[in-house]
């Protein structure tokens, strides 16, 4: 089993309950892991395996140009779209996403969910 990680991408989005949320913005910090069956490294071949490149943009897209309540559900969608993107070659993908501007009156580094889905 393989994993392909990205970690610590930053967009700004548009995601929350409270109307300051969905007016105002804010950052959204982002960890894709993508594990791959072993099938996809016999040879050096981009085409068999999956492009990190294409999991950034989905990322991107989602967090920049869609806007959700709840980033529980933005996660599911984020991972959701990148196995139907590839769908063959993945068996999990786990989709983590912080916000560091959480509206809560209290003092943390951030509020995280975390979504896993197995496919394999």
């Amino acid at each position: 089993m393989l994993k392909i990680k990205l970690n610590n991408m930053q967009f700004y989005g548009y995601h929350g309950v409270l109307p300051e949320e969905k007016k105002l913005g804010q950052i959204f910090q982002v960890d894709v892991v993508v594990y791959i069956s072993e099938e996809c490294i016999k040879n050096d071949n981009l085409e068999n395996t999956v492009n990190y490149v294409e999991i950034y943009n989905i990322v991107k897209n989602e967090i920049e140009n869609q806007r959700y309540n709840l980033i529980e559900f933005l996660a599911e969608r984020i991972a959701e779209k990148i196995h139907s993107f590839y769908s063959k070659p993945i068996t999990r993908i786990i989709v983590r996403i912080r916000k560091p501007s959480a509206p809560i009156n209290g003092i943390l580094d951030y509020a995280e969910v975390e979504v896993d889905k197995n496919y394999g």
